[in-house]
C-alpha cells in the first residue's frame, strides 16, 4: 500500500508476512543518532491455525502455484516474474511469533488497517511480544496518506524521546 503510493519512507516498512523480514534484515540507519525504528503495516499475522489447518493451507497454496501455467514457465528476461503473485508459503505459529518478535528490541510501530488479517482482539496481545518498545495504531482506513501520516507522527515522538 505505502509502496504503491510512490512515497519512500525513510525507514523500513513492511506489510503482511514480509514485514518480519523487513524488520530483521533491513535494519535501517537510525533516524536519530542512537535508535533504529521499524514500521509494520497489517503485519501481525492472521488468526492462528491448528497444525492440520496449516498443512492444508500450505498444500492448497502449492496446488494454486502448480495449477498456474505462468508460474511453471521460465522466468521472464525482463519484468516481474509471474510467480511472485502467489507470494510464498509461510507456516507460522504463535510460539514462533513470540520468539521472533521477542528478539526485536528496536522501537516498532504496528499500523493496523481494515485490510489487516489480524483479529482486532489479538493485536494488543501480539504487540506485547516485541522485545522493545512497540506502539499500535489502528486506522479506520488503509489510505496511504493516513498510514504515512501515522508514521511521521510516531517518528516525531520516537526521535524526541
Amino acid at each position: 500500500m505505502v509502496a504503491r503510493s510512490g512515497v519512500r519512507p525513510r525507514l523500513p516498512t513492511g506489510s503482511s508476512p514480509s514485514s518480519l523480514a523487513t524488520v530483521r534484515r533491513r535494519r535501517c540507519g537510525p533516524v536519530t543518532t542512537t535508535r533504529q525504528q521499524s514500521v509494520i503495516v497489517d503485519g501481525l499475522w492472521e488468526a492462528w491455525t491448528t497444525p492440520a489447518e496449516s498443512i492444508d493451507r500450505l498444500y492448497a497454496w502449492i496446488r494454486t502455484v502448480a495449477d498456474d501455467p505462468l508460474a511453471k514457465a521460465p522466468a521472464p528476461a525482463l519484468g516481474l516474474d509471474p510467480r511472485t503473485r502467489h507470494g510464498y508459503g509461510l507456516l507460522v505459529s504463535e510460539r514462533f511469533a513470540r520468539l521472533f518478535w521477542g528478539s526485536i528490541r528496536q522501537p516498532v510501530l504496528a499500523i493496523e488497517t481494515p485490510a489487516s488479517p489480524t483479529p482486532p482482539s489479538e493485536r494488543q496481545i501480539r504487540l506485547a511480544w516485541f522485545g522493545g518498545p512497540a506502539t499500535l495504531v489502528e486506522l479506520n482506513t488503509d489510505a496511504p496518506h493516513a498510514v504515512i501520516a501515522s508514521i511521521e507522527q510516531w517518528l516525531r515522538g520516537v526521535t524526541t524521546a
